[in-house]
């Protein structure tokens, strides 16, 4: 019978001392020879005591939250039905400020568990995730594009709360403008126009986004097209952006 899980939450790797109070668990193991276990979620508790009344064990590093706690002897196996352990969730407290596609993203914080965490960029997801500690993760900053955006890591279902630290990707940069030979390319880089028409423009730059929501532009030069005037492709507006691919 249980009567109270203390403490009922850890840091990931603080490898914590809990206690389980209840009573009829048996006399200690030197008294009698039998199998005594205690698992909290999928993570063995080392017994450091064993009495009729109270049981403390110590947790290996781990993650995750709601874990059971259950105590086995002799086979017979009891689950604490109060409430479970939960491990602490990830904070962050920094993170590299800005970086392009295929750079290193540098997160420090705590909480980040024994095995690698999700780690996000707004809502993508970085790339090879790798931890040296519990504090400090890196990963490979994806494609994307955007300022300020929210670095959140992901431990088991529990997410890090939002933080100021954010990151951004680098501002475009425009290298070249050109037409197709409909308009006049000026010797200073500008394209010279007649009002109303409908004309393909050539943008070579990096870091160049375009208005289509599933495009994803590499950091490298690239070629992007912009349409000024009647929109030849269905669904998209005048004066739209598209990638070429190119």
């Amino acid at each position: 019978e249980f009567s109270n899980l203390s403490p009922n939450h850890s840091v990931t790797d603080a490898q914590a001392i809990i206690s389980i109070v209840g009573n009829n668990f048996g006399p200690a193991k030197d008294e009698r020879d039998f199998d005594q276990l205690v698992k909290v979620g999928e993570y063995p508790c080392e017994i450091r005591e064993w009495s009729h009344t109270v049981i403390k064990c110590k947790l290996p590093p781990g993650s995750g939250k709601d874990l059971l706690v259950k105590v086995s002897r002799d086979g017979e196996e009891k689950e604490y039905t109060g409430a479970p352990f939960s491990f602490d969730p990830p904070t962050v407290t920094s993170v590299t400020a800005f970086g392009e596609t295929g750079d290193i993203l540098t997160v420090t914080g705590s909480n980040f568990g024994e095995s690698a965490p999700v780690i996000e960029i707004g809502s993508s997801r970085c790339e090879n995730p790798q931890c040296v500690s519990h504090a400090e993760c890196t990963c490979t900053i994806p494609n994307g594009i955007g300022n300020a955006l929210e670095v959140s890591v992901l431990v088991k279902g529990q997410r890090s709360s939002w933080t100021k630290h954010l990151f951004s990707y680098p501002k475009p940069s425009i290298s070249s403008i050109s037409s197709d030979g409909t308009c006049t390319d000026t010797a200073t880089g500008f394209v010279d126009c007649q009002v109303g028409q409908s004309v393909p423009i050539t943008i070579v730059g990096v870091n160049l986004a375009c208005a289509a929501a599933t495009c994803a532009l590499p950091s490298e030069p690239h070629i992007v097209k912009i349409n000024f005037g009647s929109s030849s492709t269905p669904g998209l507006p005048d004066g739209y952006v598209q990638d070429t691919g190119e």
